[in-house]
């Protein structure tokens, strides 16, 4: 599918080159793949149904290194981070590109942190590191961007001044987050109906 020229290529697998171009609707994305009885059966009917469109969709990795400050009374050794929470927000969505339907999202994720260690386990301490991202998507009118948090992961180093035995007050932590942007809407598509879906056979557990 060619979303920009608006048209549908035909492929020859055999030579791997295109054999036709059929004009179809604005923007068309996206190949549906059925396993058909051969030869194909005549569509019965034609039926519509409703399914969330993703118009488009993009991931992006991002690492984030900051220092903490220890509290004083939590002064420890083996400091551990975890993730607790992580929220992802769409601050902002500009239109750049009337044509093309491109905008500009501006998005926030949010992690937040919990340290502890074994010295300080009922005093542990929280802290939020934010990730700042502007993406480009092309989002069609009346189509919603949502942002979905994939994995974050946390490490940390302690630093200790010279002298200092066992108690480190400086946490230098990568904060590493994997995120998918999408653009989607929900819409309805007419499809051929070529029969009902039949439930197969049961057999007995023997």
């Amino acid at each position: 599918t060619n979303a920009y020229t608006n048209n549908v290529s035909v492929i020859d697998t055999n030579t791997n080159t295109v054999v036709d171009t059929i004009s179809v609707g604005d923007f068309p994305l996206g190949i549906a793949i059925a396993n058909i009885d051969f030869p194909c059966p005549t569509p019965l009917d034609r039926m519509c149904i409703e399914t969330t469109r993703i118009f488009d969709s993009c991931m992006f990795e991002d690492e984030l290194k900051e220092t903490f400050e220890v509290p004083n009374s939590n002064k420890a050794k083996d400091i551990q981070c975890d993730i607790i929470e992580t929220k992802c927000s769409i601050l902002d969505i500009t239109k750049i590109d009337e044509q093309q339907d491109l905008v500009d999202v501006k998005l926030q994720i949010k992690v937040f942190i919990r340290f502890a260690s074994k010295c300080f386990n009922d005093h542990a301490f929280k802290k939020v590191v934010c990730f700042d991202k502007n993406i480009t998507l092309v989002t069609p009118e009346g189509a919603d961007v949502c942002c979905d948090v994939n994995n974050v992961t946390c490490a940390c180093i302690q630093s200790s001044h010279v002298g200092m035995v066992s108690c480190n007050n400086k946490l230098r932590c990568t904060v590493k987050v994997t995120a998918v942007i999408k653009s989607k809407k929900l819409v309805q598509i007419e499809v051929p109906f070529i029969r009902i879906c039949e439930p197969k056979q049961c057999y007995p557990n023997e």
